[in-house]
């Protein structure tokens, strides 16, 4: 991923307060052992209901850094051969976690694994580069109203 942008401080004590309510809800575990998938995202029902910015922006924004996440969580074995057929066995269980954002996410990546197969495994290693931190971070950018780096930026499709 690229370097994220960087946002001016927030200088208010109820932005700093909202801002540390979405810290302690924004946390990503994609790949800690002993968890179930769905600890592994953030629990949406700790969300707060405020935002820095228009609550569209923010929901189309961190949908898609959640969507980012969901695919990582359901990425083909390290080593396993990056295809669409080695992907759809795990999916079943990522559609339970997805709203319209999220799906659209997963549905740009299907749309490069169909139309573009020789741009999956430098998709899926982009996915592979950014860390729950990184995922983090992104979350953090998007509820304030920031825009994050596109993982399709520069692919065929």
């Amino acid at each position: 991923m690229s370097t994220l942008p960087k946002l001016p401080p927030l200088t208010s004590p109820a932005d700093k307060a909202l801002l540390t309510r979405w810290k302690r809800a924004l946390h990503f575990r994609v790949g800690e052992p002993g968890l179930a998938a769905d600890e592994m995202l953030p629990d949406q029902s700790r969300f707060p209901g405020q935002f820095f910015a228009s609550r569209l922006v923010v929901e189309e924004t961190l949908g898609y850094v959640l969507g980012i996440a969901a695919l990582k969580l359901w990425r083909a074995p390290a080593g396993e051969p990056v295809t669409v057929a080695a992907l759809c066995p795990r999916w079943p269980g990522l559609f339970g976690l997805l709203d319209d954002q999220r799906i659209a996410t997963v549905d740009r990546f299907i749309h490069v694994a169909l139309n573009a197969p020789q741009c999956l495994p430098a998709l899926v290693a982009r996915l592979d580069a950014i860390s729950n931190e990184e995922l983090r971070q992104m979350a953090l950018l998007a509820v304030r109203g920031g825009s994050v780096p596109s993982i399709f930026d520069g692919l065929a499709e």
